[in-house]
């Protein structure tokens, strides 16, 4: 039996962050390593366009409730689902998790 998780803006980030690394022309991502920076701008991108609440004074720890929680697999993005891409948290020299396939 899967958990629910509480409702989260994260997934409309991590799929912003996705939408922005993924090639439409080779249908793969320019890079996998999501970064410090790329979680910020995306949180704020976010917040203008999609009135998320997040917080992005905290990037490194954004993706761990995700990967840690039970039930967390019922907040990742849909879209990402159906592509087969899942994540994994990757720290040091300002990364913060990895899109794998």
């Amino acid at each position: 039996m899967e958990l629910k998780m509480p409702k989260s803006d994260k997934p409309v980030v991590i799929e912003r962050i996705f939408n922005e690394l993924y090639d439409l022309s080779n249908s793969s991502l320019r890079r996998s390593v999501v970064t410090l920076v790329d979680v910020t701008e995306a949180i704020e991108w976010c917040k203008v366009h999609h009135k998320v609440t997040l917080s992005s004074k905290n990037p490194a720890n954004f993706i761990k409730d995700l990967i840690r929680g039970k039930g967390a697999n019922g907040m990742w993005p849909a879209k990402l689902k159906q592509m087969r891409y899942t994540a994994r948290q990757v720290t040091g020299s300002g990364n913060v998790f990895e899109f794998i396939k």
